[in-house]
């Protein structure tokens, strides 16, 4: 067996890898997919939100480092920018790629995008700091917490 040693990566390098390996060991899941599918402004659009907000995600235990090897931060930020984007929608897979595929050559609304979604995880991480620490939310009611959030937002701006 061969092994490959990483020295000195970064935990969002590490992931990249597990994203990696996991795209040829086991049927991809629709986010990966996504990110296998797709190489234009949007993708790494998605990929620098990541790197700026999977560790609040795996710290506060809203989602586990596996879960996040298999693109669940990229399946959440994609969700949020759709709100941003579109308001909220029922949850279908198509809707997520079309995101991706509107967006790929170019992404005009990117710095609205960007400047809404960091701001409500900005805040939910200044603001709810104690309570993310004093409990583990499940995914789905932090999801909840996230979406009245921004709803909030969209109805402020």
């Amino acid at each position: 067996m061969s092994t490959d040693t990483v020295v000195s990566a970064t935990d969002s390098e590490v992931l990249e890898i597990f994203r990696r390996i996991n795209s040829y060991t086991l049927p991809l899941k629709e986010p990966e997919k996504r990110h296998a599918s797709y190489q234009g402004e949007f993708k790494w659009f998605i990929k620098d939100l990541l790197d700026l907000y999977s560790p609040m995600l795996e710290k506060y235990k809203i989602l586990t480092l596996k879960e996040i090897s298999r693109m669940a931060d990229a399946e959440l930020m994609t969700e949020l920018c759709q709100v941003v984007l579109d308001a909220i929608k029922t949850r279908r897979i198509g809707l997520l790629g079309k995101i991706y595929s509107d967006n790929d050559i170019s992404f005009p609304e990117k710095e609205e995008v960007y400047n809404k979604v960091t701001e409500t995880l900005d805040f939910i991480k200044v603001e709810l700091n104690q309570i993310l620490e004093r409990e583990r939310l499940d995914f789905l009611k932090f999801q909840n917490y996230l979406l009245l959030i921004m709803i909030s937002m969209r109805v402020t701006s």
